[in-house]
């Protein structure tokens, strides 16, 4: 359970990309599979993929409406002239997708994944973890602190000795980048129906209310469509 959630975690869910820093056994992965379990639980998304063994993991594969835990990412995504190559497949249309990137690592991530971080604090034995956040961009900074209390009941829910592995990092990126001409087709098919409503919309009404011929109304129509996308 987390206590003063609320303003990290809409954020969280307007960036969709949170880096968790922080030593070794100090809860960066506890974090994230608390917070994957938190956004599946409230129905923000519908599966939850890790890198390691981990009791949530859906077994369907999806490429929308998801939590993706990168555990150690900063083995893949952190030194920058070779993770720009690797970044566009983990970052590509998060929103339009409905997907959250949660990335825990002690090594340092390229600066992509570091708009929003989470950084470990205190801890008061198992009863209260806590963790702060940091927001920036452009526009300002954000930051503060919540609570998650009770930790131990993530123990046990994900091992917490495994070794992520080069095979483990590619099951997660295949997810990441599955579906992709799919997922496009699907959007190409939705605006051939927007097209197809606006030209019936423009024949019919303007065509006959006042007279236009269609093929002398093509450059309007087509204006009318660059402006509906």
């Amino acid at each position: 359970m987390f206590i003063g959630l609320t303003e990290f975690y809409e954020t969280l869910k307007d960036s969709r990309i949170c880096h968790v820093g922080g030593r070794t056994g100090s809860g960066k992965t506890l974090f994230a599979t608390a917070m994957a379990f938190k956004l599946w639980s409230d129905g923000f998304v519908d599966y939850i993929y890790t890198c390691y063994p981990c009791v949530a993991n859906s077994k369907e594969k999806s490429y929308t409406d998801a939590v993706v835990v990168l555990d150690e990412g900063g083995k893949v995504l952190g030194n920058r002239s070779f993770a720009t190559n690797k970044m566009g497949a983990w970052t590509a249309d998060l929103r339009k997708r409905n997907i959250i990137l949660l990335v825990p690592s002690k090594s340092k991530v390229d600066k992509v994944l570091r708009e929003m971080v989470v950084m470990p604090g205190a801890k008061y034995g198992n009863l209260i973890w806590v963790y702060k956040w940091l927001y920036q961009d452009d526009l300002g900074t954000e930051e503060g602190k919540f609570f998650l209390v009770n930790p131990t009941y993530y123990f046990g829910s994900y091992n917490t000795r495994y070794i992520v592995n080069e095979d483990d990092i590619k099951n997660l990126e295949t997810i990441m980048t599955m579906g992709k001409n799919e997922y496009k087709e699907k959007n190409s098919n939705n605006s051939e129906q927007i097209e197809s409503r606006i030209n019936s919309i423009v024949f019919d009404s303007f065509g006959e209310d006042y007279g236009f011929k269609k093929e002398k109304y093509q450059d309007k129509r087509i204006n009318l469509l660059e402006l509906w996308r």
